[in-house]
């Protein structure tokens, strides 16, 4: 009887050496939340906000098409949930409670329900397809793994970064299952422009020089439209068109329209803000946020 216990308390320490592990892997992010403004042709940003302010993953925000709400993931317990932070009333409500983890998170384009890249118990990785209250339903594209991130371009149609060496870039139609490969080489940060279904990524084809390009899946035609910041891979539309990005505690903006390069237009180092990963804008434009280190 003690030999079997002290196996037991054996394997005990294992696990929860193995879960310790597994927490040191993942960084430790806070979600911010800003005011954004378009000011003389430039955005500025205004009343930072920590919205998540606890040590742990926090990450991947989507706002609503409306704007009220904002989907993100907070992992624990050793694994990643959906969460829904209301703006109107302050509520935040635990959308999933599974036994797998979700990642992603985002709105349907009809709205019904939301959908996630699911890592599955066998460690497959699929974009699912959820209900409002959280209940998962079914993948959307079962032959289409491992996904590791994604971008609704229409009603059918969702751009993929699929993981692999070299990452590519697929664009898949739900309804028919019809995949096409785009590209290769690919970061993980796909955009789709506001009022289009055309959708922009980063090229690292060029270790040295990362170049933000955009595909139209209805001609198929690819553009170049700028190097990225220099040590900055993830970046977003705003309502107007143009793409920020930032690098540590700086924001920058282009305008394809206007400038010429980035231009600075927030340094958010006194609000606390550190090693800005991900970006979102609300559809309105009047709301920004921000994955930073905690």
């Amino acid at each position: 009887m003690t030999k079997y216990i002290r196996i037991s308390a054996v394997i005990a320490l294992l696990l929860i050496s193995a879960l310790a592990e597994l927490r040191q892997e993942v960084p430790s992010t806070d979600i911010y939340v800003a005011d954004i403004r378009l000011v003389d042709n430039y955005h500025q940003i205004t009343n930072v906000t920590n919205l998540t302010r606890r040590n742990g993953y926090d990450n991947q925000p989507a706002f609503s098409r409306g704007g009220r709400y904002l989907l993100y993931n907070s992992m624990l317990q050793g694994q990643t949930d959906i969460y829904r932070h209301d703006f109107t009333t302050g509520e935040i409500l635990q959308v999933t409670a599974t036994e797998v983890s979700e990642y992603s998170p985002g709105w349907t384009p009809d709205n019904s329900g939301y959908s996630a890249v699911v890592v599955e118990e066998d460690g497959t990785q699929r974009l699912w397809l959820y209900s409002l209250d959280g209940e998962p339903f079914q993948p959307l594209l079962e032959r289409v793994e491992p996904v590791g991130y994604y971008s609704w371009l229409d009603s059918t149609r969702v751009a993929l970064f699929v993981l692999g060496d070299p990452p590519t870039l697929r664009v898949a139609d739900v309804r028919t299952g019809l995949i096409r490969t785009v590209t290769e080489n690919i970061g993980r940060s796909l955009q789709v422009m506001p009022g289009s279904s055309k959708v922009a990524w980063i090229d690292k084809s060029d270790p040295d020089n990362w170049m933000i390009r955009m595909y139209d899946p209805d001609n198929r035609g690819i553009e170049s439209m700028i190097l990225a910041v220099p040590g900055s891979e993830d970046f977003a539309w705003t309502a107007y068109g143009s793409l920020i990005m930032a690098r540590r505690s700086i924001i920058y903006e282009w305008d394809p329209m206007g400038s010429e390069g980035w231009t600075k237009i927030a340094d958010l180092s006194k609000s606390g803000v550190r090693n800005i990963t991900r970006l979102a804008v609300s559809p309105s434009g009047n709301r920004i946020a921000i994955v930073a280190d905690h």
